[in-house]
C-alpha cells in the first residue's frame, strides 16, 4: 500500500509525494504586528503527513490545495481549525484533520508571553506522484 503525504506553506506550494520521507517547506515568517506581539504560525522543524483523501483517490484526481487558518493555544496545539478554501472530494477535511493534529508557534504578546491567537492564512497542498 502506498502512503500519500502532503506538505503545508504559508505562502507558496509543496509538492506531496510517496515514500520517501516526507519535506515540509514553510514560505515566510509570520510578520509582527505592531505593538501588538506576533501571530500564531506554523511549526517549520515539524513535518506533515496528511493521507491523500480516499475519495480524490478513487475518482482518479491528481491534486487539490486546501487553504485553512487555526486558533491555536498557548501551549502551541491547535483549538481549532478553519476550511478558508476547499476544492471537495475530500481534501478540505483532510487538511483540516491534519492541521488539527499539527503542532503551532504560538501566538506572543506585546511583552513576548505566549497567548492564545490564530494564524494567517495558510496553503495544504496535496499532490498524487505520477507512476
Amino acid at each position: 500500500m502506498t502512503r500519500w503525504w502532503c506538505g503545508v506553506a504559508c505562502a507558496g506550494l509543496v509538492a506531496c509525494a510517496s515514500d520517501p520521507p516526507p519535506v515540509i517547506v514553510v514560505g515566510g515568517a509570520a510578520a509582527s504586528v505592531a505593538g501588538a506581539g506576533r501571530p500564531a504560525a506554523l511549526d517549520s522543524s515539524v513535518a506533515w503527513q496528511c493521507p491523500f483523501p480516499a475519495q480524490a483517490d478513487a475518482v482518479g484526481i491528481e491534486d487539490g490545495v486546501v487553504t485553512l487558518q487555526a486558533t491555536v493555544r498557548a501551549d502551541g496545539t491547535a483549538e481549532s481549525v478553519r476550511v478558508v478554501s476547499d476544492p471537495g472530494s475530500g481534501f478540505g477535511t483532510a487538511a483540516q484533520r491534519c492541521a488539527l493534529a499539527a503542532k503551532y508557534v504560538p501566538a506572543l504578546d506585546e511583552h513576548g508571553a505566549a497567548v492564545a491567537g490564530g494564524t494567517k492564512p495558510f496553503q495544504v497542498r496535496f499532490n498524487r506522484p505520477r507512476p
